[in-house]
């Protein structure tokens, strides 16, 4: 019995150790526009760079203006701008096919799991940090959650500089190129429904999303 248990700590361990392991670039290391890293590849960890270009980053920037008054209003604000970081990814590494969750195409070179999806979104957050576009929130390194070391999940944060408040912004949920969700890390970590208040519709030129509110239960999204 002793094995056993040795053998389930290890891979438990080993998970874990997978799960919260991302290859995200130094946090004081400046991402150049024409070379976002970027993973994917669901459990493959399959890596290469994205190119953001001036019209594109004209079109982010956008989003910004004008500033906003309110951490809230920030925070939707970062949700357009990583649904048009995410359309810029999959045009160029064809994961403009990823589904929300990704049970039935993992290991896919189009998918990407969680690990991929929190990896991708912390860059994109650290670029809009280091171009000088959030005034709220500071970007802090994805978190990872688990039942019993099962049905691990993890997440890229955010934090509200104003009240030390941590938000998780979760793009796992999603299909590609649309708004992820986000809710408090509390929240987050006690699988509430995310909160409709945090998280309205918004139009990022994508149309209907046809597949990942089905796939997921209905209390994951609120009152969305």
């Amino acid at each position: 019995m002793s094995v056993r248990i040795t053998g389930v700590v290890l891979l438990t361990g080993f998970l874990l150790a997978g799960c919260v392991t991302a290859p995200l670039p130094p946090e004081d290391e400046t991402i150049q526009l024409d070379a976002v890293p970027f993973v994917y590849s669901a459990g493959k960890q399959m890596h290469t760079v994205v190119s953001v270009s001036p019209q594109e980053w004209t079109r982010i920037e956008a989003f910004f203006e004008p500033r906003a008054t309110t951490s809230r209003e920030e925070r939707h604000q970062i949700r357009y701008a990583i649904a048009i970081f995410e359309q810029i990814a999959g045009s160029q590494t064809g994961t403009w096919k990823d589904q929300a969750v990704n049970y039935a195409h993992f290991g896919s070179s189009s998918a990407l799991d969680c690990i991929d999806e929190s990896t991708n979104t912390t860059v994109y957050l650290r670029v809009l940090e280091q171009q000088g576009l959030l005034r709220y929130h500071h970007v802090n390194p994805p978190i990872a959650r688990h039942r019993f070391f099962l049905d691990i999940h993890q997440t890229a944060v955010i934090v509200e500089l104003s009240t030390g408040d941590e938000y998780a912004v979760d793009s796992w949920f999603r299909d590609n190129g649309f708004a992820p969700y986000i809710t408090t890390v509390d929240a987050w970590h006690h699988r509430a429904p995310f909160p409709a208040d945090e998280n309205p519709p918004i139009d990022v030129g994508m149309g209907e999303e046809p597949r990942a509110l089905k796939q997921i239960p209905a209390t994951i999204v609120g009152t969305e």
